[in-house]
């Protein structure tokens, strides 16, 4: 596999302009965007990605003006911001905006009171059957659906909002992935291909104490001595599952660069865990 200076190189010689007197080295980034999405109508990746069903229910177990308050179940975490929640009571919606505690979250609008049960939904979900596929930004379409793990099913495609074709779903109690029994679905996306910048494709975790399940950043040094990793890098954590994306441009100096990623770490990871990135494809 060639690497992205060899591989500007060689479209350089093909343009018989390796001096970029008539094409700039920007011009032919900008045109090589394009024909891999171009390469990958023809010739995707192909990708797994999890998701998880979000279907806990639960009743408000005291009336605070713009939150929902449920001290039984103790059941929220930081990562339901943005999530819906639906009030099975008087029938209307609200969305999280802001995390308090296990037992408390505020919400966009007043519409809980003691006794009131309620459902939470996925971020713009309006329903227990439904994800949101809004954040694989390099999908171009998706080649099977699977939910449990191994069964395939059908789904219906609203923008990026996918429903998942089944009956019933369980009530997923805990909003981490992998942790209760049948709430994630995975997903086979065609994605286009990556052309990496980075010369050195190993680098380690970098915080004494770690960092933990659902964070979205971290520092990460033992990197290449400079340079950028580029948003839609993907790499992976050792003893961790799962692909990880770059969602912005990360700046590496003296060997070290904080990035931020996606989707939230699957598991706690401790300090100096390799980190392996992923070459060109």
């Amino acid at each position: 596999m060639r690497t992205y200076t060899a591989l500007i190189d060689k479209i350089e010689s093909n343009l018989r302009d390796s001096t970029n007197t008539n094409f700039s080295t920007l011009e032919i980034d900008e045109d090589l965007v394009d024909a891999l999405w171009e390469v990958a109508q023809y010739l995707p990746r192909e990708r797994m990605e999890t998701f998880t069903i979000e279907s806990r229910t639960g009743t408000a177990s005291s009336t605070s003006s713009g939150n929902l308050v449920d001290a039984t179940a103790s059941q929220f975490v930081s990562g339901d911001v943005g999530k819906i929640v639906f009030n099975n009571t008087d029938k209307t919606w609200a969305e999280i905006v802001t995390y308090t505690s296990a037992t408390t979250v505020a919400l966009s609008k007043d519409i809980m009171a003691s006794g009131e049960s309620y459902e939470i939904y996925n971020n713009e979900c309006t329903s227990r059957f439904q994800i949101n596929i809004a954040d694989i930004t390099d999908q171009i379409g998706i080649i099977k659906l699977e939910y449990p793990k191994g069964t395939r099913r059908n789904y219906d495609k609203d923008g990026d909002i996918l429903t998942v074709k089944v009956d019933r779903v369980d009530d997923s109690k805990v909003a981490t992935s992998g942790t209760q029994p049948n709430t994630e679905v995975y997903i086979w996306f065609k994605v286009k291909h990556k052309v990496s910048q980075l010369t050195d494709f190993v680098g380690a975790v970098d915080l004494i104490a770690g960092y933990s399940a659902g964070d979205t950043s971290m520092v990460i040094d033992a990197l290449q001595s400079s340079g950028t990793i580029e948003a839609d890098q993907e790499f992976t954590i050792a003893g961790t599952r799962g692909i990880y994306r770059v969602t912005s441009d990360a700046t590496i100096a003296t060997n070290e660069a904080t990035v931020s990623f996606y989707p939230g770490l699957e598991s706690d990871v401790i300090n100096d865990v390799v980190v392996t990135f992923t070459q060109s494809t």
